[in-house]
């Protein structure tokens, strides 16, 4: 059976083993926290990126939808034309009613294309 001091001394080197181990627990830990914080970084850097994509997406079919209605208004104001022109002016008015609702068709095939 071991003495009093044998035991102590048993425990403190126990006890100190423990400490390293745990020491050396605090440095893997440390370590893993740097390598998640910077992949951490790294995916709110791209999240960050892709909103801005977004952003310039979003910005790019506002910019085209306002044509698009710009495009839209002109071609009730041609209709307008159309339907109070007179006889001798019809055709003329016909064919470019035709032009306008065309280029309308072409844009808004394109916007949905692009969404």
């Amino acid at each position: 059976m071991l003495t009093r001091d044998e035991y102590v001394e048993k425990m403190e080197t126990q006890l100190d083993n423990m400490d390293v181990h745990l020491d050396q627990l605090g440095e893997k830990l440390q370590s893993a926290k740097q390598e998640m914080q910077a992949e951490y970084e790294q995916k709110i850097s791209d999240i960050r990126a892709q909103s801005i994509k977004a952003r310039v997406k979003l910005a790019k079919y506002k910019f085209e939808m306002a044509d698009i209605r710009a495009q839209a208004s002109k071609a009730n104001s041609k209709l307008e034309e159309l339907r109070a022109a007179g006889e001798d002016s019809w055709y003329n008015m016909v064919a470019e009613m035709d032009k306008v609702g065309d280029g309308f068709n072409h844009s808004s095939n394109y916007f949905k294309s692009q969404v």
